[in-house]
């Protein structure tokens, strides 16, 4: 059975394991830790049978702006609806909080995360050039910034 929640402070190690696999370079616990701890973000995370399976951390910009800020699937719960579920969860938060726009950056090589926020009705408007590190022997990568208009 999958449910969609807010995280609570009992989830974090989990779901920063999660983090450390999918995310790539991975941010260190105190990092996770505080963002979890903002006033100004919003930590979802869903289930999988009791389980932490995935997160999504939604960060208030300003007034009327969010950006997603991470979202990340256990590696054995991908391709289950899961990175969906967190993604329509954050929109319902978005929209119920009086945001107009969320935006995200994404690495260009990342074709399931696109895929994921193109159907969540995301928008590529640009490009950071060398934004993210190198992965491995790999030079760094552009990001690709999305956006998505909260109707």
């Amino acid at each position: 059975m999958i449910t969609i929640t807010t995280a609570t402070e009992n989830d974090l190690l989990v779901l920063y394991d999660i983090q450390r696999e999918a995310i790539s370079p991975p941010w260190s616990y105190e990092v996770f830790r505080d963002e979890f701890l903002r006033p100004d973000s919003f930590f979802c995370v869903v289930f999988d049978d009791k389980k932490p399976s995935g997160y999504c951390i939604l960060r208030h910009v300003s007034d009327d702006e969010g950006e997603i800020f991470s979202i990340a699937v256990d590696k054995h719960a991908r391709r289950q609806g899961f990175g969906d579920a967190l993604m329509k969860m954050a929109l319902h938060h978005a929209k119920g909080n009086g945001l107009k726009s969320i935006y995200l950056e994404v690495r260009e090589s990342n074709e399931t995360a696109i895929a994921l926020y193109k159907s969540s009705g995301f928008e590529t408007v640009g490009r950071r050039k060398n934004y993210f590190d190198p992965i491995q022997d790999q030079p760094p990568e552009d990001a690709l910034i999305m956006t998505k208009v909260i109707t």
